[in-house]
This record gives C-alpha cells, structure tokens and sequence, in this order.
C-alpha cells in the first residue's frame, strides 16, 4: 500500500499518460513587474512525473524523493510546490493526493497554506484550462472536475495537511526578542558591540529605544544580517523576485525572524501581489506585534 493510500485513503483513478509541459516582491508602491521565469526544481519534476507517467506502480518511493528534493531546497522548495498544486487544481486532478503527501513533509510557508486553503474551498467544476496537463477526474463541454465524492476527499485532505503543517509551525524554535533585535542593527553597529554595550539604532525613520545584544547574539546574527543586506540591495534595484529567495534563505537560518518577513511581504506589494504580501506581514506583526515599521506596511498595504 503507498503512502498516499495509508494517509488519505484508497483512489482508484488510473494513471494519466504523460503530456508535453508548456513554456513558462520594503515599501509598497509601483506597478506590477512582469512575471520572471524560473527553472523547474528538480522535486517538482520527480513529482510531475509521478502524476504524468502510466507505468508506475507504487507511489510511495516518488513520493520520498520528491520530498527529499524539495526540503533540500527549503521555503523555496515548498513555495514551488504551491505552484504545483494550483495547477493541478486547476484541471481538478485526483493525483494531488500524491502532491498533499509531499506537502505534508515540507517546511509551512504562506504560499503552501494559501494553496492547500484553495484546494479546500474549490468546487467541483471549473472552467478547462488551457494546456491541460493532468487528468482531471471527469470532463466534457470545456469543463473539468470532480465526482461529487472525489471533490469531497480533495477538500478533506487538504484541511489535513492543513492541520499537519499548523503543528510543525507550532513546534517551531522561535527567535528570542534580542535575537530579532540583532537582526534590525546596521553590519558596522553589530559589528561594533561588546558585552554590555547598548546600541540605540535608527532605521529609516523608525526609532528603536535602546537595547543591548551580547557579543554571541552578534556574531549568531552577522552572517544572517549580511543576507539581510544582499537581498535589501536587490529590492532597492527593483529585483523583488530575486530578494525574496534571499529573505527566504534568512528565514531558514532564522525562522520567523520579523524583518524578513516583513521584506518579503512588502517584495510582494511591489510586484501587485496583495493576497501574498499581505500573510507575510501579518506573519512578520505575529513574530513582533509591537513594531511600528511593521504595522505602517499593514496599513500601507491596506490602501492599494
């Protein structure tokens, strides 16, 4: 029995023949960019293989792989599975079972959940995409979609994983608040402290009142303050896809770390994309409910 049928149930959808792939964002404020086109990871392909492919017999050993593969990769990996998981959606395939197994497996990131959350709240029927790559369980007159009882286990086990990911969330190591205090400090000034030292820091218009970081919280913090401000230089240049892998390798070093968080969102809002910058800032007021910084990209973003 494989993985997905000890998790989830029995399916007794048969496979679907392989079919050729198509070709394929810290302020908030200009136009949309246009979409950057990224290569395939190579757990997305172990996975679209297993969903594509007629003669595989037993899922679980795919299954392994591609969760293997895909938490090699970190957030970046889960995000990419989000991906893989609307599109599959889209052509209301029951092989998304095989993608829930693996999503079960990975690191929780707003991406991941908001795609599960529109697994779960997904009707039966929808519009046939163009490019349809996976075979949806019933179909006919440009539509796609599930039996009654399939869309029923669909949505059921997306509020699974679900649950699965809110628990490894909640076992999670946090930051302590001195370690989210490092990770705000300019390189020079965290470079600069010595035990006992207080350090009053200014970051663009946002005072922090004064407040001290050991030396072995300083040199924890360096490396990551470092990402921090590679990935801040990529947004000042426009390049928001390209700082948010950044943040998100800071994230895998420090999770929840706020600023991060709240790069990330506000890379988003840069880019038009409402709906995402929007759980990364409520994920970064979550981490420090009392930063000012914080809450002005909330509401600034609540005015687009």
């Amino acid at each position: 029995m494989s993985i997905w049928q000890r998790l989830f149930g029995k399916s007794t959808e048969q496979p679907a023949p392989p079919v050729p792939a198509p070709a394929l964002v810290q302020t908030i404020g200009p136009a949309p960019q246009p979409a950057v086109e990224t290569p395939k990871l190579k757990g997305i392909g172990t996975l679209e293989e297993l969903c594509t492919r007629d003669d595989i017999l037993g899922a679980e050993d795919w299954i392994e792989q591609a969760a293997t593969e895909l938490k090699a990769e970190g957030t970046r990996g889960s995000d990419a599975l989000a991906r893989f998981i609307l599109e599959m959606l889209q052509c209301r395939s029951t092989k998304l079972l095989n993608a829930f197994a693996v999503a079960a497996k990975l690191a929780p990131t707003p991406e991941l959940e908001s795609s599960l959350r529109s697994v779960a709240a997904a009707s039966n029927l929808a519009p046939q995409p163009r490019g349809l790559r996976f075979r949806p369980e019933i179909g006919g007159r440009g539509q796609v979609g599930w039996t009654s009882g399939g869309g029923d286990r669909m949505r059921r086990n997306a509020n699974k994983v679900l649950e699965i990911l809110a628990k490894a969330k909640g076992t999670r190591t946090t930051l302590t608040r001195e370690q989210q205090e490092a990770l705000w400090l300019p390189p020079v000034a965290l470079a600069g402290l010595s035990a006992g030292t207080a350090a009053a820091v200014t970051i663009g218009s946002s005072s922090f009142t004064e407040h001290r970081v050991t030396p072995e919280v300083a040199r924890w913090a360096k490396p990551i303050v470092d990402l921090i401000q590679k990935a801040s230089t990529l947004s000042r240049d426009d390049q928001y896809e390209e700082a948010i892998e950044i943040y998100k390798q800071v994230l895998e070093k420090a999770p929840d770390a706020a600023i991060a968080l709240m790069s990330i969102g506000c890379c988003y809002g840069h880019t038009g994309r409402k709906s995402d910058a929007r759980g990364w800032l409520e994920r970064a007021a979550k981490a420090e409910p009392t930063n000012e910084r914080i809450r002005r990209n909330l509401e600034g973003l609540k005015r687009m």
